[in-house]
């Protein structure tokens, strides 16, 4: 689980903070009041995984706890960031950064999800196929829920989880690769909710055209 922020703290501080009609009392909950903005206005700071990680890590960085600032300052080296506009799932920033020339084998390009508290919340990874390989790796660090992987043929779909997170192994037949998608459960339920309401709305509106 995220820890809570100090501006979270502070926000909690001020709204369990009542009126009181004891002129004294006033004048302390003003000056708990002001402290309490002070705290909430210092910035928090690059985060990227806490030791242990609750959550899955991708290169390092943990999803639901990395921040934007923790993974631009983590990775700044080995890519070039790019902003990439605003996440419509997730209501926040993306990064994106082309990685054939990284040091990480088999990595395309990789795309970073932020929620709207610039949390990261998914890091989807375009990678060459070789799901029956990706999957014994992850199988060492997280539950696995479902495999449905054709290991001769080497394609198909799994899904491993840690604690707030998914991992998700995503390889069709004909393809010449595959995605492995890291995302919280809070934005893969998200992105499920509206993606089924809007195949649901389009059948309405093909019926109603009959």
């Amino acid at each position: 689980m995220r820890q809570i922020s100090l501006f979270t703290v502070a926000a909690f501080a001020l709204s369990s903070c009542g009126a009181s009609a004891d002129a004294t009392s006033e004048q302390s909950g003003s000056g708990t009041a002001d402290q309490n903005r002070l705290v909430s206005a210092q910035p928090i700071g690059p985060l990227t995984a806490r030791i242990p990680a609750l959550n899955a890590t991708a290169l390092g960085l943990e999803v639901g706890y990395a921040n934007f600032d923790g993974v631009k300052e983590k990775l700044r080296d080995q890519f070039n960031l790019i902003t990439d506009g605003e996440n419509r799932f997730s209501g926040g920033q993306t990064l994106t950064a082309d990685a054939s020339n990284s040091n990480v084998d088999g990595l395309r390009d990789i795309y970073f999800i932020f929620d709207q508290n610039k949390v990261l919340s998914g890091v989807i990874m375009h990678m060459d196929k070789n799901p029956r390989s990706m999957a014994n790796q992850l199988r060492e660090k997280y539950n696995l829920i479902s495999y449905e992987i054709n290991d001769f043929l080497n394609y198909g779909d799994a899904r491993f989880q840690k604690g707030k997170t998914f991992i998700d192994i995503e390889s069709s037949h004909l393809s010449f690769d595959m995605k492995v998608i890291y995302l919280t459960k809070a934005l893969s339920q998200t992105f499920e909710k509206i993606t089924k309401d809007e195949e649901l709305n389009n059948q309405r509106e093909q019926s109603s055209n009959f």
